[in-house]
């Protein structure tokens, strides 16, 4: 009898730290794509039978730029997904917890919005020291994410 196959590749699972997420937000401004990186500090940790947890409690700010605009935010929370990663490609589903975002457009400060993101789905490639993950979904807020292990 065949045992059957992992939820997670065997190089995803542990805890990361993330060093840099990059990307394009085309909703904050409509008709303006905004270019952002930040995010340094979210700790994320995948296991083998799934599940794949989100600390933003050391994270830095994500700031985005483009068309003379800018945006500030500063998120806090822990989220928790169920996840899938095999083969390059990786999905999460479910979801359960928050987070908090607070931020600044243009200057301006905005109230704090708690929300649990929609899951995402995207591709992978993982060595023994570095994980990026590109999200595909959703299309307006692509992004890549790079990170390096913490234990695992």
């Amino acid at each position: 009898m065949a045992t059957p196959a992992p939820a997670v590749a065997s190089c995803v699972v542990g805890t990361w730290r993330q060093v840099n997420n990059t990307g394009t937000d085309t909703q904050s401004f409509p008709g303006v794509t905004l270019q952002d990186s930040g995010g340094a500090g979210v700790t994320v940790t995948f296991t083998s039978a799934g599940i794949e947890t989100d600390n933003y409690a050391n994270s830095s700010n994500f700031i985005e730029r483009g068309g003379g605009h800018i945006v500030t935010v500063q998120v806090r929370g822990t989220t928790i997904y169920d996840f899938k990663a095999a083969a390059g490609n990786w999905a999460e589903s479910g979801g359960s917890g928050a987070i908090t975002a607070v931020g600044t457009y243009d200057g301006t400060p905005t109230p704090p919005h708690t929300s649990l993101p929609a899951p995402e789905t995207g591709t992978y490639t993982c060595t023994s020291t570095t994980l990026t993950l590109q999200a595909l979904t959703p299309p307006e807020a692509a992004y890549t994410s790079v990170s390096t292990r913490v234990s695992g």
